[in-house]
């Protein structure tokens, strides 16, 4: 037997012994606690990564198992760590990976970033996993592949079925975070003055779809948007965009992301005691006492905290 041929073995012993380690965690008795559940999911990635080829036998089924571990809707999964995102992103970026494995950690880091409410990150991920959906070659899509079940352990699913509902999940979150009335309930402004709600509104609305000069699509664009260096939350499609729209009037309202001013409308971001208010509209009232805070007003509450500089972030600029 030649080596390459003992190393294949070897490889695919592991492999199989990864599986079954990650089968066998994940239907443990007892095991939807946190620690258990992170087992499974270092296993599931760890399988997914050590498979001797890219379409490998059960390794859709571990890699989209550890994906979904990671959404934590409803808090039924876990906290994504950076190496998990890491680990994303590994994939996300590696063009030896099939478009179905890519636009999966695509979608996947897009879910995390709603769950972190970094709306910009998220929609940013869902459109560039929408991008690889297209990617994907009609002999991989005519594919089966093993997937999680709750009726059985495994059941085989056409790889064009799991593209539709990926892109059926891509387009719906997109058109919660491009809507400006969804964009209203979402950072809690919906009980607010008016006036606010229609100054507001629009701000609130993800950025990234199109150039914010001229409207034109992101998918008409060769190489897509870019954003502005500085503030980082407005987009063009072309230098002389960007340079018109400076003039015009973004220059007086482009702010460094830690850059804050008193009567700024900011979102909150990252808060542990109060969770509740994270991704809500505040209005900077006052420095506060202690160095690195700020007194905002929570709108929707009438109520006037302090908050540490790090924990505000900037909306979209009226221009």
């Amino acid at each position: 037997m030649s080596s390459s041929s003992s190393t294949q073995r070897k490889d695919n012993v592991r492999y199989n012994e990864l599986v079954l380690a990650a089968l066998e965690t994940m239907s443990s008795r007892g095991g939807r606690g946190d620690s258990i559940k992170r087992r499974a999911a270092d296993k599931c990635i760890a399988a997914t990564q050590a498979a001797p080829s890219k379409w490998a036998d059960d390794r859709w089924y571990c890699f989209s198992s550890y994906c979904a571990s990671l959404y934590n809707v409803g808090g039924k999964g876990i906290e994504a760590t950076p190496a998990d995102k890491k680990a994303l992103k590994r994939i996300a970026k590696d063009a030896a990976e099939p478009a179905l494995f890519r636009q999966q950690a695509l979608f996947s880091l897009a879910m995390i970033a709603l769950n972190e409410n970094n709306y910009e990150k998220a929609a940013n991920y869902f459109r560039l996993a929408g991008d690889a959906i297209t990617e994907v070659i009609p002999s991989d899509r005519s594919r089966q592949v093993a997937v999680p079940s709750s009726e059985a352990k495994v059941v085989t699913v056409g790889v064009g079925s799991i593209l539709e509902t990926s892109l059926d999940a891509i387009t719906y979150n997109l058109d919660k975070l491009e809507s400006p009335e969804r964009a209203r309930n979402r950072h809690g402004i919906f009980e607010c003055d008016e006036l606010v709600k229609e100054e507001i509104a629009q701000r609130l609305v993800v950025g990234g779809a199109k150039c914010d000069c001229c409207g034109k699509d992101r998918r008409e664009v060769e190489g897509g948007l870019f954003r502005c260096t500085k503030c980082k939350l407005s987009y063009y499609c072309s230098p002389a965009c960007q340079q018109k729209q400076w003039k015009e009037g973004h220059k007086k309202c482009c702010l460094s992301p830690g850059e804050i001013k008193i009567g700024d409308y900011m979102t909150l971001r990252g808060l542990k005691s109060r969770t509740e208010l994270n991704a809500v509209l505040v209005r900077v009232v006052a420095p506060s006492a202690r160095a690195g805070r700020w007194q905002v007003s929570v709108l929707c509450l009438s109520e006037t905290i302090s908050v540490a500089s790090e924990r505000l972030f900037h909306i979209r600029p009226a221009k």
